[in-house]
């Protein structure tokens, strides 16, 4: 059990506590603890953590290279994905922010010259990149929970907690 508890600690909880916090703070502003206050960015990152801190542990087998290389490969494939599902989710967060952007800054300034808010913003979507952005925290929470569960599997399976 102690091991569980000191792997949880330093092999996932480390690696998700930004994101965790950035969830929590969103979640007092908000007053609301949902899925959708998680960052898809946030939660890749984490993972891409996660997978970094497991390739650190598999250090701890020096008895059998060819163990040790598979493993490793297996989570820098793993970090691999997981910044890629970084950079995509980026770029689509960066896409939606700044259409949202234009829509508030034609909004605003149709307001500030009398002119109609409604013609100004016509054609302009602000919440177009919405259902791309929640598809990206899914793909990412299921990455996460089966990098979580590798490396859980990996943990205990060839004891990487040794010295």
């Amino acid at each position: 059990m102690f091991r569980l508890i000191n792997w949880l600690a330093n092999g996932v909880l480390f690696p998700l506590t930004p994101m965790l916090a950035v969830w929590f703070f969103k979640g007092l502003e908000t007053g609301s603890y949902k899925f959708s206050n998680l960052s898809a960015t946030d939660l890749a990152f984490a993972t891409a953590m996660i997978c970094v801190v497991s390739i650190v542990r598999i250090k701890n087998l020096g008895n059998d290279p060819y163990l040790q290389e598979s493993m490793s490969n297996i989570f820098s494939v793993g970090l691999v994905g997981c910044l890629i599902l970084f950079t995509a989710a980026l770029l689509y967060q960066v896409q939606a922010e700044t259409l949202l952007e234009q829509y508030y800054n034609l909004a605003s300034e149709s307001i500030k010259n009398g002119n109609d808010v409604k013609a100004a913003v016509n054609g302009i979507v602000p919440t177009e990149h919405d259902k791309k952005i929640d598809t990206f925290r899914v793909v990412n929470a299921v990455f996460a929970c089966i990098t979580v569960i590798a490396a859980l599997f990996c943990n205990f399976k060839y004891d990487l907690d040794r010295p």
